[in-house]
């Protein structure tokens, strides 16, 4: 049976992150915990920080004079965390342990690390409580139930990423939401690729690269629509503006890692395909 749960985006800063600067962070995004990665070499998950943790460290936050220290020396660790497997079992693992917030992972294609796919909130519970009482479910939900037509089981997806486990991932979900048939595709050879959608994960590759190859598809009238997926923490602050920038165009959907799961499917679920 396929899990009603969505993660939702998680908020992230690195180790050497002021805690002033983690807390403002929560305010403006209005989100009740921040995730804390390693601020050199691999990008791996090492803590997280919460509203609560806040309440339970403020004095010693105030007699130490921690609000401009390194959020490390305040969050929370090691962190417990969810595989994306696990997701049913997200509210007993929360009620069992007292969490509030759950990081939901992937394990990478050497099984050796853990990617960041999203958070589990309580208030997630909630909405996915309050929409059963009422009846309503997501878009995610019923099409775990086949609620969606044969238009877009037809629909053709081509996955690019040098993390095996995260096409696997994908190509699970489209097949489970019956948002079409996806496969992955060898990113040397752009000429051979046809796809209604082609998603393009841009983690392992050189700026140079990805660059060229993406003006490439722009110019290719036979590849409707682009997904592109990058994190963050491996590009500059000026390269992932240039991205979200070419996110403002009709061809390209820009997503940031750990991927809104729900917004990344509704947004393929919303493009159109070949006639």
């Amino acid at each position: 049976m396929q899990s009603k749960i969505n993660p939702s985006p998680a908020l992230i800063a690195r180790a050497d992150t002021p805690l002033d600067e983690c807390i403002r962070m929560m305010n403006e995004h209005r989100v009740g915990s921040i995730l804390v990665v390693s601020d050199e070499g691999q990008v791996d998950l090492i803590g997280i920080f919460t509203e609560r943790d806040l309440l339970r460290k403020f004095e010693q936050i105030i007699r130490k004079k921690l609000w401009t220290h390194p959020i490390r020396e305040s969050m929370t660790s090691p962190v417990s965390t969810l595989d994306v497997s696990q997701l049913s079992q997200a509210a007993d693992f929360m009620l069992k342990n007292n969490f509030r917030h759950v990081p939901v992972t992937l394990t990478d294609s050497t099984q050796s690390r853990q990617i960041l796919a999203g958070i589990i909130s309580m208030r997630d519970l909630f909405k996915i409580y309050a929409q059963e009482q009422s009846g309503q479910a997501s878009w995610l939900t019923r099409s775990s139930v086949g609620k969606f037509g044969s238009k877009n089981s037809t629909r053709n997806v081509s996955i690019f990423s040098k993390d095996s486990n995260f096409s696997a991932f994908l190509k699970k979900m489209f097949q489970d939401f019956a948002l079409g048939q996806a496969k992955w595709f060898d990113f040397s050879n752009l000429a051979t690729v046809r796809a209604d959608v082609l998603i393009l994960d841009l983690d392992g590759l050189e700026i140079p690269v990805w660059t060229q190859y993406l003006k490439k598809l722009n110019q290719d009238i036979a590849i409707k629509n682009v997904l592109v997926v990058f994190d963050p923490t491996l590009q500059s602050a000026e390269v992932s503006g240039i991205l979200e920038k070419i996110g403002q165009s009709e061809k390209f959907s820009i997503f940031r890692k750990p991927i809104d799961i729900l917004s990344f499917f509704e947004r393929v679920n919303s493009l159109s395909i070949r006639g």
